[in-house]
C-alpha cells in the first residue's frame, strides 16, 4: 500500500538568532521519517544576536543535517544589509524597511570573496 502525503516537499525556518531549537527537531524527525526534501532557510537576519554561522552550526550538531549554503549574508543583525548568491556568484543588497525595501545587484564585496570561493568549493 503506497503511502500518499500532503506535501512534496518542506521548507524550515530557522531565526537566525537562536537556530535549531526543540521544536526544530520535532519537526526535522518527521520530515526525516517521511523522506521529505527540506530546504532550510535561515531568516530574520536583522535581528539582534542574528549570527548565520552559528545557526548552521546548530544544524548540523543538533539535527546531524548536512546542510548546504547557497546564499551567504552580508553583515549580522543591525549590519544585515543583503546576500551573496552561492551560484551566481552575484550580491544583493538591501536599502530601506518593510515595503520601502528595494534590492539592488551589487558586486561581491572583497571582504567576503574568499568565503564566497570556499563555500563554493565544499559544495
Amino acid at each position: 500500500m503506497e503511502r500518499s502525503s500532503a506535501a512534496d516537499s518542506a521548507v524550515l525556518l530557522l531565526r537566525a538568532n537562536a537556530g535549531a531549537e526543540v521544536g526544530t527537531e520535532v519537526v526535522w524527525e518527521i520530515l526525516r521519517k517521511q523522506k521529505t526534501p527540506t530546504l532550510v532557510v535561515v531568516n530574520m537576519m536583522d535581528k539582534e544576536h542574528a549570527n548565520f554561522q552559528s545557526a548552521l552550526k546548530s544544524v548540523r550538531d543538533r539535527l546531524g543535517a548536512n546542510v548546504v549554503p547557497v546564499q551567504l549574508p552580508i553583515g549580522e543583525a543591525e549590519q544585515f544589509h543583503g546576500i551573496v548568491d552561492l551560484i551566481e556568484q552575484q550580491a544583493y543588497t538591501f536599502s530601506g524597511k518593510g515595503m520601502e525595501a528595494k534590492s539592488q545587484e551589487s558586486a561581491v564585496p572583497a571582504d567576503m570573496q574568499a568565503a564566497m570561493v570556499a563555500r563554493r568549493a565544499r559544495t
